[in-house]
């Protein structure tokens, strides 16, 4: 009996050992990583980018996202959005990022076939600084809609290394962000008053692409990016 024991026992050890193992591979860290520094990072998207309220939603033709790393390894990435030929709510808008940028950070999960996964990106402002959104209608303003820097804490970020190799190197950027704050000051915006409301989802895709820093960004001067 005893034996037995001691048999289940070390079994049971073992599976331990092995399952502490598995995890830790499937929760590996990862970098971003370049060819070269520094490196002038741009991204237009492959899928619409799209925020939806309760009142309907926010897409622009025009998104463009620009960054530079100064790292050969780093563990997390700033990235700058610029917006443009919107409709919001129905309506013809604005979308004003004022100096406010994405912090990505690296993926933690493998999921096959090449695709890595990690927490959504954060929103950070300078001093004051919001995304604003503001709807028109006849070229006039009729609400506004604001979302001030904050860390959503639902939805993930899908990285695929894709477009090649050697300098070819770029990454697709997949975004699902859930539970994101904002105000509205009524009307199409919806809810006024100061409120805060917290039902905010952004959704797209990017392709993003590395250049050397201060030359023209074309095929000549591509830097190869990758996550791994």
């Amino acid at each position: 009996m005893n034996r037995k024991l001691r048999a289940l026992g070390l079994t049971f050890f073992a599976a331990l050992v092995f399952g502490a193992f598995a995890a830790q591979a499937a929760q590996a860290t990862y970098s971003f990583t370049a060819e070269k520094q520094p490196v002038f990072l741009t991204g237009e998207q492959t899928t619409q980018n799209v925020f939806t309220t309760t009142e309907g939603t926010v897409k622009c033709n025009t998104a463009v996202f620009e960054g530079t790393s100064e790292e050969l390894e780093a563990e997390e990435q700033k990235i700058q959005p610029h917006y443009s030929n919107c409709t919001a709510f129905g309506l013809s808008a604005h979308v004003n990022a004022t100096g406010c940028y994405y912090t990505f950070t690296t993926p933690t999960v493998d999921l096959g076939n090449g695709e890595r996964t990690g927490a959504p990106p954060h929103l950070v402002c300078p001093e004051e600084g919001k995304i604003t959104i503001t709807p028109t209608l006849f070229g006039f303003s009729v609400c506004t809609s604001e979302i001030e820097e904050q860390t959503p804490t639902e939805g993930h970020v899908i990285y695929k290394n894709t477009g090649g190799t050697g300098k070819e190197m770029d990454i697709e950027v997949e975004s699902t962000v859930e539970g994101i704050h904002y105000k509205a000051t009524g009307g199409a915006c919806g809810e006024g008053g100061g409120a805060t409301n917290t039902d905010g989802t952004y959704t797209g895709s990017v392709t993003l692409r590395g250049y050397e820093d201060g030359e023209p960004h074309d095929a000549a001067h591509q830097v190869g990016i990758t996550v791994s």
